[in-house]
This record gives C-alpha cells, sequence and structure tokens, in this order.
C-alpha cells in the first residue's frame, strides 16, 4: 500500500515506539514512500534501545481525534552519536483508540430521566411530549462532560435508544436531550448508563463546562 497516500502520515510527525515494560521512546518521520517509512531516533532519550534489522517493532502514532498503534519490521537503520535513522516497512494497524474530545470528571450530581419510545426518534427536546417529563425518575450521576454523563438507571434495555434528561448544577436545572450509546450492566441491579447530549442549549452547556473545569481545578489543587 502507498504510504504516501495516507494523508494521516506527515513527515516531521512524532510516533512513539513502545518497549516490552510499556515504556516509550519517540522519533520524527523523516521520510515518506510507497512501500516504506524513515524515522529519526534521538538516542538520548531516557527510554531508548536500539532498534535492529528484521526486528518487529510496534510505535503509535496520534492524531487529533484518535491514536493508533502500528506493527512494522525494521528494514535498515544507522547509528551516529546522538541519532539513530531508521527504515520501516509499510505499518499494519494494531489498534484505534479514540481520543475523547471532552474532559470528563467523575461527579454525584442529582439528575432526572425518561427513557424514551424507540420507535420515534427526537432531534429536539422541545419535540419531547410532557408525558415523559412527568414519568421522570431521580438518580445520580457517575461522571459528565460536556458531551454527555454517565447516570445510574436501573434499567437495562437495549431498545431504548434515547432519554430526555434534567440535571441540577450549583442550583441550576438543565434539561437535556440525549442519545443513549450503551448500558453497563455489575453485580447488582445498579446500571450504569452512558448518554450522549444531542439537543442541549448553548447557556446550559457553559453551565456545564464551569463544573467540569471547577472540577478538574480541585483534581488537581490536590494531587
Amino acid at each position: 500500500m502507498d504510504i504516501k497516500k495516507r494523508k494521516f502520515f506527515r513527515e516531521g510527525s512524532k510516533i512513539q515506539f513502545v518497549n516490552n515494560d510499556k515504556t516509550f521512546f519517540y522519533a520524527n518521520i523523516s521520510k515518506l514512500q510507497w512501500n516504506c517509512i524513515g524515522v529519526i531516533i534521538n538516542t538520548d532519550q531516557h527510554n531508548y534501545r536500539i532498534l535492529n534489522e528484521e526486528e518487529s517493532v510496534q510505535f503509535i502514532y496520534v492524531m487529533e481525534d484518535k491514536a493508533v498503534m502500528y506493527n512494522a519490521k525494521v528494514i535498515a537503520y544507522k547509528l551516529n552519536d546522538r541519532l539513530q535513522f531508521v527504515l520501516l516497512t509499510t505499518p499494519e494497524i494494531v489498534n484505534k483508540i479514540e481520543r475523547r474530545k471532552h474532559h470528563r470528571v467523575t461527579a454525584l450530581v442529582n439528575v432526572k430521566y425518561s427513557f424514551l419510545p424507540p420507535d420515534n426518534i427526537f432531534m429536539r427536546k422541545d419535540d419531547v411530549s410532557a408525558l415523559y417529563f412527568k414519568r421522570m425518575k431521580k438518580t445520580f450521576s457517575v461522571d459528565i462532560s460536556t458531551g454527555g454523563l454517565s447516570l445510574i438507571t436501573y434499567h437495562n434495555d437495549d431498545e431504548v435508544k434515547q432519554a430526555i434528561v434534567t440535571i441540577k448544577i450549583n442550583e441550576e436545572e438543565i434539561t437535556v436531550l440525549c442519545d443513549v450509546i450503551r448500558f453497563d450492566t455489575g453485580d447488582d441491579i445498579n446500571v450504569k448508563t452512558a448518554l450522549e447530549f444531542i439537543d442541549i442549549d448553548n447557556e446550559d452547556r457553559e453551565i456545564i463546562r464551569d463544573y467540569v473545569d471547577s472540577r478538574l481545578k480541585q483534581v488537581q489543587i490536590s494531587i
């Protein structure tokens, strides 16, 4: 496969080689060819080790929205005083790790929720019937971000696709239309349900952002 056509690889970009003990060291992509990739490694790094010819290696390439782990084999290398030049075979994907777009914090916040019928997909919270607000059940969150939250629902139904939720933060009650991402069942009746915000007012999202930021600062101060 032509590596140059893989637009996410860029000459000058950094990659992280992974050692067997899970430590890593950095390299810079120096050259892209149709069937190989050249990298330069600073040998002064703490966890650096020589990459030998014919050795199989793993490295991580970090992009804006995800990190991808690759396998490759060392075709050739050259060492000088402080640098190792390495030529690798075409990388093969091992695993993709999606990077979280929103900071998430552990938080116990009062929440009320009502699951919506799966045969009717809503796009706006204002379209949800008042009946579902009357049926809301009280619970609490496990964690929260500006993009969604996890809460305890005592309910596990794979057919459920959406929920209407009210969240109480600093005496403000925020109403959000959510998509159900997954149900995580434990050893008891409690079900951790992950929700993604679909329709939320900008002012309400800012309230959540301020809350998350304040919680993050508290964690940093306590460390």
